[in-house]
């Protein structure tokens, strides 16, 4: 029991086969005789569509089939869902912006959909769909995200001003109230980076008929969502869909929602009658996978005399892209204020969030989903406002932080954060990055040339998603337990981490127990990955399967031993009877349930149960980032030369897994911050389409990583557990960003926005040295 349930670094099963490239991705499926899917994409970024030949292309060799959208989607009811139905300031609803599968008429980003061409072979197929000619009047593009509110010409017609929404949360008197007693106003205005997302895998998928069935195999963090849109859009009912997704390399957000390459391969293998199949290359990702983050914030926080936060006042314009696409309107408004505050006593907050369409790729979830935004934001103004009030910004963040004795407290939008001790954190953090020997450092590198900077984040965050989670154990023929999750793991381990769970709580030997995931007839739904919440939801959802097994079991058990159910106790996977020696393994007694002739009522099934589980309230990781970075002022390069991570995750149920996903975030967050710059031209068209052109960080732009925890059990929970998945990105770009200004503190520079390219800090500096 111990070796393997919950607390102990048990290695990640899964990885077995990973290591030896055993691994089944989507693109590893392989039917007798399927076809292949290619897709004409749009070269313009806002265009009217003026006429589309397919002649050429029909005729081509191998070609099956070529669609546009009057074949594909004649009624023209067949759209990408937004889910969110967001409120304007005004009380009316967002705007409303059709989001087609098939381009209608116009295109509104480079890479958008305007046909597809099915063939033999995909290079048969590349090259018909080279034949499609398709006679395109451009349009001037919208581009920029801070000047496209009020902008011409209108990408959509229910959206003047390419204004999607205009939100906002908090008493507008309240907050002036607040500021009209203010000692200090310290005003920051900041970019949040667009990046574009980059999963190892590519997306993909294979559609294929299974009697009167459609079998769609594709990568995704939970397939229900994927098999409902199909099955509405194709006119089946959703039972005649079926969504299997293999392992996932990495999805970050964008992999959770269906997109049209999916429902063209489903709509042609119905058509055809025999496997599609369609892969993206790397360059489609580039324009064809939603993206992240994109916004320009001002952010104003009122002091007193003692330097506490009386107000915080914030108005981000969020770049949606072309399209609101499925929960893009969620991610900067509801999902990103339930943090706003950070870890402070903020006694008033106003959150203004304007929603801007333009021609660029539309954005949605990436890895934190409005959470690392606004932890960036309010971390970035500790840091400035500690400049501006003369006070040591250890020190600003300790005098604001929210005591653990106040604990559960409700913060000034309204979330109850259940647990925490932030100062206990950020003392062990500062303990383990020698803070108090920083100088020494800094004076090592003045002498190397260098300009050295350390800089912290005290992030939260708040998991999030469907709050009701399913979870089926099974009891097999060959004594192997099988549990069935409505999550899906794209990379984090679930395999090895919901099976510790169930050891933990049933003494099954963990190494019959399997996780059976990504299959939608396996469960009636499933809530999926996402907002850090598999372990919170699918972890308590095991854990009720599990106690309505023990349930069942002492029923079992008691007809076994002929015996009341009263004196049967259950303890490391055995039923006793009370006070005797009698007693039965739960392999053993799960055979028995299973064999037993006409059980009694409420007990047909054996020992196999089915739950549904609904959480009352989520969790609020969080932890301490500390970066050190040195800046070569001669080329502007930034190393980040060391980097501390104390996260507070509750119980942790496996140090290896933790260790990974925080250790994965901070990377992607180091990227942001310095490396992954995403630029459009004036026409819309994407500049950093390929790794030629954006900046991903690897292996050597990043140093090992000094992470511990500290654990302080989650309240909202029986496993005690607060999320981790997300938690590193969360923290990243503030700290590394903090750090950079620090080293360039002597130059006079207050900010400097992300991505902080050599580029980009070569020319402040350069700019710093001509102004004195």
């Amino acid at each position: 029991m111990a070796k393997f349930g919950i607390g102990q670094p048990v290695r990640r099963v899964e990885d077995q086969r990973f290591v030896r490239g055993r691994g089944r991705y989507t693109d590893d499926i392989a039917y007798p005789g399927q076809a292949f899917l290619v897709v004409v994409r749009s070269p313009h970024a806002h265009a009217r569509i003026r006429r589309i030949d397919t002649r050429a292309a029909q005729q081509a060799e191998g070609v099956l089939m070529v669609a546009t959208a009057a074949e594909f989607d004649p009624a023209g009811r067949a759209r990408i869902p937004c889910l969110i139905p967001l409120r304007n300031r005004d009380g009316s609803s967002r705007a409303e912006a059709p989001h087609p599968m098939l381009a209608r008429g116009k295109v509104r980003y480079v890479g958008e959909p305007v046909a597809f061409v099915v063939a033999e072979t995909r290079a048969l197929a590349r090259e018909a769909a080279e034949l499609v000619e398709v006679d395109y009047e451009e349009l001037e593009a919208v581009v920029d995200t801070a000047t496209a509110a009020g902008s011409s010409p209108a990408l959509h017609e229910g959206a003047p001003g390419n204004i999607a929404f205009d939100w906002e949360y908090g008493d507008g008197s309240a907050i002036e109230q607040a500021f009209a007693r203010a000692k200090k106003v310290v005003r920051l205005e900041l970019v949040n980076n667009r990046v574009v997302v980059n999963a190892m895998e590519p997306r993909a998928c294979v559609a294929a008929l299974d009697g009167d069935r459609l079998v769609v195999h594709c990568p995704t963090q939970g397939g229900w969502m994927h098999r409902d849109v199909i099955a509405e859009t194709l006119g089946l009912p959703a039972e005649k869909v079926r969504v299997l997704t293999p392992d996932v390399g990495g999805g970050f957000g964008m992999k959770a929602f269906v997109y049209p390459e999916y429902v063209f391969c489903a709509f042609a293998a119905l058509k055809l009658g025999r496997p599609v199949k369609w892969t993206a290359e790397r360059s489609e990702s580039f324009v064809s996978d939603t993206q992240g983050r994109d916004h320009v914030t001002v952010a104003e926080m009122a002091f007193d005399g003692e330097g506490r936060i009386l107000g915080y006042r914030v108005h981000v314009t969020a770049n949606m892209g072309a399209y609101l696409y499925t929960y893009a309107p969620y991610i900067p408004t509801l999902a990103a204020i339930k943090v706003l505050p950070g870890v402070y006593d903020v006694e008033r907050v106003h959150y203004r969030v304007t929603g801007v369409f333009t021609n660029t790729v539309p954005v949605d979830a990436y890895r934190g989903a409005g959470r690392p935004e606004s932890i960036y934001c309010i971390e970035r103004m500790m840091d400035v406002a500690a400049g501006e009030l003369g006070i040591d910004r250890v020190e600003l963040r300790r005098r604001n932080f929210i005591p653990p004795q106040r604990m559960p407290f409700t913060t000034a939008v309204g979330e109850t954060y259940d647990s925490g001790e932030f100062e206990r954190v950020m003392d062990r953090a500062l303990e383990r990055a020698d803070w108090k020997g920083f100088r020494a450092r800094r004076e090592e590198a003045a002498k190397r040339g260098r300009l050295r900077g350390i800089g912290l984040c005290y992030y939260i965050e708040s998991t999030m998603g469907d709050p009701s989670e399913r979870a089926k154990i099974v009891f097999e023929e060959d004594d192997r337990v099988a549990v069935y999750v409505g999550t899906q793991s794209n990379g984090q381990g679930h395999e090895t981490a919901f099976a510790q769970v169930l050891h933990e709580r049933l003494g099954v030997p963990f190494e019959r127990i399997r996780i059976v995931q990504g299959d939608t007839d396996a469960l009636p739904s499933g809530g999926g990955t996402g907002g850090s919440r598999s372990l919170t939801a699918e972890g308590v959802a095991i854990l009720d399967a599990s106690d309505k097994v023990i349930e069942k079991g002492r029923a079992f058990a008691a007809l076994h031993f002929e015996a009341a159910v009263a004196d049967i106790q259950f303890a490391d996977g055995t039923f006793r009877v009370a006070g005797t020696d009698r007693a039965i393994g739960i392999l053993d007694l799960a055979r028995f349930a299973r064999n037993l002739p006409n059980p009694p009522p409420g007990l047909e099934g054996g020992l196999d149960t089915e739950t549904e589980i609904r959480l009352s309230a989520w969790t609020f990781p969080n932890g301490c980032h500390i970066a050190e970075v040195e800046v070569d002022p001669a080329t502007g390069a930034v190393e980040v030369v060391r980097y501390t991570v104390v996260d507070d995750f509750g119980v942790v149920l496996n140090p290896l897994l933790v260790a990974g996903q925080v250790h994965g975030g901070v990377v992607q967050g180091i990227g942001q911050a310095l490396l992954e710059r995403t630029v459009y031209d004036r026409g819309g068209q994407l500049l950093t389409g390929s790794y030629s052109d954006y900046g991903l960080p690897r292996a050597d732009n990043v140093p090992f990583f000094d992470f511990s925890t500290v654990e302080v059990p989650c309240r909202n929970n029986p496993l005690g557990v607060k999320g981790c998945g997300e938690a590193g990105s969360v923290g990243a770009c503030a700290a590394v960003m903090n750090a950079l200004v620090d080293a360039l503190r002597d130059y006079g520079i207050r900010h400097i926005d992300m991505p902080a390219t050599p580029e980009l800090v070569w020319s402040v500096l350069a700019g710093a040295r001509e102004a004195a």
